[in-house]
């Protein structure tokens, strides 16, 4: 601001106006600069000096500046003022800037800004602004603190806010921008590594040389975009949240990245064991289909991380498996999107378990099942997380599982039982122990029976004996039928019969014989077979296990003849009546009729039987009418009604007036007849006498369908058409008439217009329904003078028929050709007439088409090897479409005189003509010759034939009609290499052949020769040579030419193929002929072959690969190979001709034939047509390789018992591996009549898979190669393994065997011969065995399986506990299950009982008495037997129970406790008792009482004060124990009402209050639980005990 103080001292005349200033860089003004005048600062007196001042902006400089004034007034200017003195501009920092703006959230870590520069910046004073500081944070109360230190900003390139989410709030981050350049528009700055989602405050200052400026206001908050959460940390386990089911996981939430987590995924791999292949897919958490953990699911909290709180999600994983570890991933999902998923996290193991319960006991091996025990089998439960340490068994002979049997602490997962009874059920519950504690007991299902049953388990069944006191009888008036009736077997065989076979046959021997089943009836009535005839019957009873054998003692019977019986069909009915009802239009007439029923019966009682005239009633009639045109015998329309019932009262009398039935749709005037004929259970009548003839009202004649063109001339047509019916009456005539449509105009005089005579309407129709006269006169034909005549007449038909259904025919002359007419024909009858039929528009007949104008050629598009010609179309077409041309043309050579005058129509028709389409008038003739002349006729024609040839053409036309001439041809054909007879060693020699091309006009003067080899090996190059015509000799076209001895210059061996090119006096033939075939030089013998080599060798061939060595010309023609077993060649063998040639471009041969693991050495030789190379060298030698071995033969018995086996086998040949085991395989009953079939099945099946791996293409070839190649992939090699462990898995699932084992081979000591023991065996059952060996490839096929094995029989096995049905005092109603029998039928069953405790040990404890003179003895124990009805109950299979039974003991005490047991019988002599069943006998009544006393002796008779002992227990001691009383207990197990007696209690400790008297609380509270339940042990917790006396 320039400021300028006026003096008034100075001041003359008066004040100026004002000042004008102006200033320079130097003193002397020289160049100075205007500034225009200066104002006056403010008013001011007039007596005060003013102030005058000037602003300058935008300088450039920082100076020095001079300034210079001058004033003015009105007067003038005056002159300026000195210099000034310097004067400095003063520079300071940058100005304070306006805030940052946002331009654009660029990414999810990146911001896009803009910032205004400083209005001042001292740009030109030396203060350029050289970058700016732009600071930022995400919290704006960082900014607003005073910061000292610059040295406390971070740089954000150092990972400060590098966007990894980790940032604090807080923190303060400082970014430079280099300046651009002195500029007032806004700069944008892009700030990166920025935190996703969040939002930051910015402010900026400029830098310049003067200093730093001011920072900037904060500027508006700046969100970065939202991206998915940040990768989340792995999952952590929550402390004290695991448990054996479920476990909770905390997900720590990572940055959520400017978005709301909304919903978590989480992935579980698990469960993981040891011992068990670990899970190897991921499981999604949370409720399907999108598997989504929200918020909701969980428990919300915060944790402190890194001085922060973190907000933490716990969830809750269930269900899970106890004792597992698991691993956890997961990520989060926001508005955006996922995150990545987490790492895995570390094992998390949920807390173990008590074991889960196991599988029901069952027989694992049919070995395990005997007479007398059982080895029961289970499955290792899962353990739940810790292992299982024992079992517990409980075991009972009843399913109520009463007085069941417990063996504890068992450490495998099998238990033998010994001493059962055969032939019983057991049933069976075991339960695991591990760590934690005990499991749950497996689930006992009964009702699974014998076969499937686990938990329940009886020894076998046998096919039952056979049936008894088979009868037979026949049936009684039934011819060819009996009746059978037999009783059930004697022995069932352990199973219910459950069918029966009976088996009929002719001969007593049973050679042939039918077979018919029935279910377990025993009885059957068989019909339907041979009468008066014998017959001989024998039953077979089946049960579960098969059928019985015959009983050899069949019954007999002869059937009853068939009576003799009679069936007398009904009479013939009566001539029936008939009459035609008209129902006011003839087509609508009807016929009726009526007839009565034939029968004789009487009027009250109905039908009469007669055996010799009737014998069934009539059931129902046919009727049937007749009609025929002049006479109904002339049958033209038969109408049937059929089942019209016979209608009858109640008293079965037939109703004639119900005999009636009505026909329609006659034929009018068409005479008809009726017929009746009746039907009864014993057949039907014949027809009845015709009836009367009437005849169907006759109509109008029906109207002609359709009138069609018959045929057409010219001129003429025949219109036909059929004569319609004519209703009854004859058609007698026809009205016909016609009129013209339309008329092709242009024919004269039976000829076309010709062309140069055609007119403007020539080919063109005339239209002619305008015109009055077009329909022609009416005419009346007589149908007999159109009809057309029948040849041949029917000798049936009369010769007054009518001529419906013929053709009728009208001649109609006077015609145009090709012109369209409409015709109108009416029927007339003795009726009337018909309705009019007219016809479509009929047109005559067409005619060929005019002649065609003269071709004439075109010289502009003549070719050397073609000509174009046209010509003009005809006028006419004769009414018909123009098809085509034909085109006929003939060639003259080049050097012919032509003389047209000479040429006749029939030269140039000599050759096939030429179609030419009809909407095109040019015609190429192609494949001239050059210089060759065309000479064309042409004829156009239609679908009525060919119009005249044209006229030729003339000589003056020949030029445009001629080819040009050209270059000689190119060959047509290759030329040939020919081979030829040698005298030389060689076979042949080479001759060279070639026919003549065209030759274009010119004659050929010689022809080139080219041979070319087909390599440049030995030398040979390309060679050339030239063929001239003999002396005066011209080659004509397609002339066959040859040159001998062209190989004279060629090299011997070497391919070569031959071109040839003609040449004239116009040049060369535009290229080389095509080659020929190749052929090579004459050959020599083949060079010795390189020594074989072989890179893959089978277990039983060899691949042996060859090189082709170099056959000197001739090729390969076989090949011969020998081999060796001797590295020094001796006795070689051939290999034969279709191996070694059988793939022989392949240079490859698979030998096939040697034994696995053997050394063979080979040579090889080579054939050409010459003769044969020298042998190659010895090779060297190459082994086959191992395989798996070969199946062993059949096992041979060493010893076997009725609980034992031993085998033996021989070891079968290992095929070059050592034999590491053997598998064997035991089965048991009726899986041993399947073994063979199973075993053979499986060996089939497995190599069948094998092979669909192996045969990748599928065509279901398994050769060498493809095992090859499934020897070297892994994959293969991995498939087949697979599929051999799923085959075995397979195999023991379907066979289900007693035993499977896997022997080790240096288990043996004789590894030739090899044996093994089963033990655990049951007597009376049926086995098979079959072994198998492995070794490093693989495992053999199965070997014959040895079956037809059985043990010894021996004594039943274990009974079942008895099951009480009924008790009474004195007896007990027992059931008892049968038990395998061990091979023998069970005969009876014995049972033992012993006397436990009684009602009177009871009384006599407690202290009661009983009357003198009582006898108390009674029997302890007791036995009997119980023999088995014939028959009796179903038997046993081995591992199953025997159908029930039921016995009864008698002499037993009442109120008495029993244990009671049971065993089988056979005649291997007793099994072994059942477990020991306490039963109690019912009570009696009580003796009377002997005495009666007061409770309480110290006062008087009063009730006592009764309570239950329980309540005076927890009273306390305060209580008098005379104040208590109990019941006392009867005789025979019943309470006493009365009388009431004082007694004493126990105390809380268990002991005796007053030990001079006994307590019977425990004791009441026995007697009162026997009460409740009489089989199940009282489990009393106080001690006491029952004295006896």
């Amino acid at each position: 601001m320039v400021v300028l103080k006026e003096d008034p001292s100075v001041v003359r005349a008066g004040m100026p106006d004002g000042y004008e200033l102006r200033y320079d860089f130097k003193s002397d003004l020289s160049n100075s600069v205007m500034c225009g005048s200066m104002r006056l600062a403010a008013p001011v007196k007039f007596e005060d000096a003013r102030v005058f001042e000037f602003p300058l902006t935008n300088l450039s400089s920082p100076g020095p500046y001079y300034f210079s004034v001058r004033a003015h007034n009105s007067v003038g200017p005056s002159a300026w003022s000195r210099a000034s003195a310097a004067y400095m501009l003063t520079c300071d920092a940058p100005a304070q800037m306006s805030s940052p703006l946002l331009v654009e959230a660029k990414s999810s870590t990146s911001l896009v800004i803009s910032y205004q520069p400083p209005a001042n910046l001292g740009s030109t004073m030396g203060g350029d602004v050289m970058e700016y500081e732009l600071r930022y944070s995400r919290d704006p109360a960082a900014l607003d603190r005073r910061l000292d230190d610059d040295n406390f900003f971070l740089d954000a390139g150092a990972g400060g806010a590098s966007g990894s989410g980790t940032g604090d709030a807080q923190r303060i981050f400082l970014k430079r921008i280099r300046a651009r350049g002195h500029s007032l528009q806004a700069q944008h700055a892009e700030v990166d590594k920025l935190i996703t989602g969040k939002t930051y405050v910015f402010q900026i200052r400029a830098v310049s040389g003067y200093g730093v400026g001011q920072w900037s206001d904060i500027s508006s908050p700046f969100e970065t975009l939202s991206s998915p959460p940040s990768k989340p940390p792995p999952i952590m386990l929550a402390p004290g949240h695991d448990n054996p089911y479920s476990m909770a996981v905390r997900l720590m939430l990572p940055e959520a990245n400017g978005k709301v987590v909304e919903h978590c995924r989480i992935r579980l791999l698990g469960p993981k064991w040891k011992n068990m292949p670990p899970a190897t897919e991921w499981k999604e958490l949370g409720i399907p289909p999108a598997n989504m953990i929200e918020s909701e699911d969980c428990e919300l909290y915060e944790v402190e991380q890194n001085g922060s709180k973190q907000l933490v999600w716990q969830y809750t994983v269930l269900p899970l498996q106890p004792g597992a570890e698991y691993r956890y991933v997961w990520c989060c999902h926001n508005a955006i999107g996922d995150s990545e998923w987490s790492d895995e996290s570390e094992p998390i193991k949920t807390q173990p378990s008590m074991p889960q319960p196991s599988t029901a006991p069952y027989i694992a091996d049919e070995d395990d099942r005997k007479d007398c025990s059982l080895k029961v089998t289970w499955d290792p439960p899962f353990d739940n997380g810790s292992d299982i340490e024992s079992y517990t068994l409980q075991w009972s002979s009843n399913p109520r599982f009463q007085n069941y049997t417990t063996v504890d602490d068992i450490k495998d997962n099998f238990y033998f039982l010994p001493e059962l009874k055969p032939n019983e059920w057991y049933f069976f519950k075991v339960v695991a122990w591990n760590a934690i504690g005990q499991g749950n007991y497996s689930i006992l299902d009964i009702s699974r029976k014998a076969g499937q049953g686990k938990g329940a388990i009886s020894t076998r069944a046998r096919e039952p004996s056979p049936v008894i006191n088979i009868t037979v009888k026949p049936v009684d008036k039934v011819p060819g039928a009996v009746y059978l009736s037999w009783e059930k077997p004697l022995d069932n065989g352990g199973s219910i019969v459950t069918r029966y076979k009976i088996c009929m046959s002719l001969t007593s021997d049973f050679e042939v014989y039918t077979e018919m089943v029935q279910k377990a009836s025993r009885e059957c009535k068989i019909t339907d077979i041979k009468p008066d005839t014998v017959y001989y019957f024998d039953v077979l009873a089946s049960n579960s296990v098969g059928y019985s054998d015959r009983t050899g003692e069949p019954a007999t019977c002869r059937t009853n003849p068939v009576p003799p019986q009679k069936f007398i069909a009904p009479v013939r009915p009566d001539k029936p009546t008939i009459q035609v009802l008209e129902q006011g239009d003839w087509k609508n007439a009807e016929i009726q009729v009526n007839w009565r029923c034939p029968e004789n019966y009487d009027q009250r009682k109905g039908f009469i039987y007669d055996v010799d005239k009737q014998t069934h009633m009539i059931l129902h009639y046919a009727v049937q009418i007749r009609g025929g045109i002049s006479s109904p015998l002339l049958t033209k329309d038969i109408q049937d009604s059929e089942h019209i019932g016979q209608v009858r009262d109640r008293q079965l009398v037939p109703r004639d007036s119900s005999n009636v039935t009505t026909f329609n749709h006659l034929t009018p005037g068409c005479y008809y007849q009726a017929f009746v004929q009746a039907f009864s259970a014993a057949g039907g009548s014949g027809w009845s006498v015709a009836s009367d003839i009437v005849r169907a009202p006759p109509g109008l004649p029906d109207p002609v369908e359709c009138m069609k063109l018959r045929e057409s001339t010219i001129v003429t047509t025949d219109i036909e058409w059929v004569c319609p019916w004519g209703n009854g009456e004859d058609v007698t005539s026809f009205i016909l008439r016609f009129r013209t449509d339309r008329v092709l105009q242009g024919w004269k005089d039976g000829t076309p217009d010709p062309p140069e005579e055609e007119e403007q309407t020539a080919g063109g129709y005339e239209e002619m329904l305008s015109s009055s006269n077009s329909w022609r006169p009416t005419v009346l034909l007589p149908i007999a003078d159109c009809v057309v005549p029948i040849i041949e007449r029917d000798s049936q038909v009369f010769e007054d028929a009518d001529f419906s259904g013929r053709t009728c025919i009208w001649h109609v002359g006077g015609l145009q050709p090709a012109s369209f007419y409409t015709f109108e024909v009416v029927a007339k009858n003795a009726i009337g007439n018909s309705e009019v039929c007219i016809s479509d528009s009929l047109r005559s007949a067409g005619v060929p088409p005019g002649p065609c104008s003269a071709a004439q050629g075109t010289f502009e598009l003549a070719t050397t090897s073609s000509v174009t010609f046209l010509w003009r179309l005809p006028t006419y077409f004769g009414g018909e479409d123009l098809e085509g041309f034909d085109v006929a043309w003939t060639s003259l050579h080049f050097d012919d005189d032509i003389d047209f005058k000479d040429l006749k129509l029939d030269d140039i028709l000599g050759r096939a003509l030429d179609k030419v389409a009809s909407d095109t008038t040019t015609f190429v003739a192609k494949g001239l010759q050059p210089g060759e002349t065309v000479l064309p006729v042409i004829r156009a024609f239609n679908c009525k034939g060919t119009s005249a040839w044209s006229r030729l053409p003339e000589a003056a036309h020949a030029p445009a009609l001629t080819a040009l001439a050209d270059l000689p041809g190119v060959l047509k054909e290759p030329p040939s290499l020919l081979r030829q007879a040698s005298m030389d060693h060689k076979p042949y020699s080479l001759s060279a052949s070639w026919k003549c091309p065209p030759q274009n006009g010119m004659w050929i003067k010689y022809f080139k020769l080219h041979f070319t080899p087909s390599s440049e090996e030995h030398g040979a190059t390309v060679h050339e040579m030239t063929v001239y015509p003999e002396p005066g000799k011209r080659w004509k076209f397609d002339e066959a030419i040859s040159s001998h001895f062209v190989h004279s210059e060629l090299v011997p061996g070497v391919e070569y193929v031959l071109r040839v090119r003609a040449t004239t006096d116009m040049g060369d033939a535009v290229s080389w002929s095509e080659p020929s075939e190749p052929n090579v030089a004459p050959p020599d013998n083949p060079a010795q072959p390189e020594t074989p080599s072989s890179i893959w060798q089978w277990p039983y061939a060899i691949q042996l690969d060859w090189q082709e060595p170099w056959m000197k010309g001739a090729p390969l023609e076989k090949c011969e190979v020998l081999y060796s077993l001797s590295s020094l060649f001796s006795d070689p063998e051939r290999v034969t001709d279709d191996v070694a040639n059988k793939d022989l471009e392949k240079k490859c041969m698979i030998v096939e034939g040697f034994k696995a693991a053997t050394t063979v050495w080979f040579r090889i030789r080579v054939q050409n047509i010459v003769g044969w190379s020298p042998w190659s060298k010895i090779s060297q030698g190459f082994t086959t390789s191992a395989c798996k071995p070969a199946a062993p033969e059949m096992p041979m018995i060493v010893h076997m018992t009725a609980h034992s086996l031993e085998v033996s086998w021989e070891e079968p040949d290992s095929h070059g591996a050592e034999i590491i085991d053997y598998k064997i395989i035991l089965v048991d009953q009726e899986r041993v009549y399947t073994l063979a079939s199973t075993l053979k099945d499986f060996d089939e099946t497995l190599q069948a898979k094998m092979n669909a791996a192996i045969d990748e293409d599928g065509d279901g070839d398994i050769t060498l190669e493809a095992m090859k190649k499934a020897m070297q992939r892994e994959e293969i090699q991995e498939a087949v393994q697979n599929i051999c462990d799923d085959r075995d898995a397979e195999l023991i699932e379907r066979l289900q065997p007693r035993a499977h084992l896997v022997l080790d081979a240096a288990s043996f000591p004789n590894p030739r011969l090899l044996s093994h023991f089963f033990g655990g065996l049951s007597g009376g059952i049926d086995l098979a065995l079959a072994v198998r060996a492995r070794n490093d490839k693989g495992f053999s096929d199965w070997c014959v399986p040895l079956d037809g094995l059985r043990t010894p029989s021996t004594v039943p096995e274990k009974c079942l506990p008895l099951v009480l049905l009924e008790a009474t005092p004195n007896t007990f109603r027992c059931q008892y299950r049968l038990p395998f029998n061990s091979g023998e039928l069970i005969t009876s069953m014995e049972f033992l009982w012993c006397r436990v405790v009684g009602a009177m040990e009871r009384h006599l404890a407690l202290g009661g008495q009983v009357e003198f003179g009582r006898d108390e003895r009674a029997d302890q124990d007791g036995q009997g037997t119980w023999e088995l009805p014939v028959p009796g109950p179903e038997i046993a299979l081995p591992g199953c129970l025997g159908d029930p039974g039921e016995g009864m003991i008698f002499g037993l005490q009442p109120g008495t406790e029993y244990d009671v047991q049971v065993r089988a019988v056979n005649m291997k002599g007793s099994g072994e008792y059942s477990q020991k069943v306490r039963m109690i006998s019912l009570a009696g009544k009580p003796d009377r009482p002997l005495n009666l006393r007061h409770a309480n002796k110290t006062s008087s008779a009063r009730p006592p004060a009764v309570q239950m002992l329980g309540d005076a227990a927890a009273s306390g001691s305060g209580t008098s124990t005379r104040d208590l009383a109990l019941v006392p207990v009867g005789m025979h197990g019943e309470l006493l009402e009365r009388p009431v007696l004082p007694t004493v209690f126990f105390s809380h400790t268990g002991r005796l209050h007053e030990p001079e008297d006994v307590s019977v609380a425990a004791a009441d509270r026995f007697v009162q639980a026997r009460r409740a339940q009489q089989l199940v042990p009282i489990q009393d917790t106080e001690d006491f005990s029952l004295p006896r006396r």
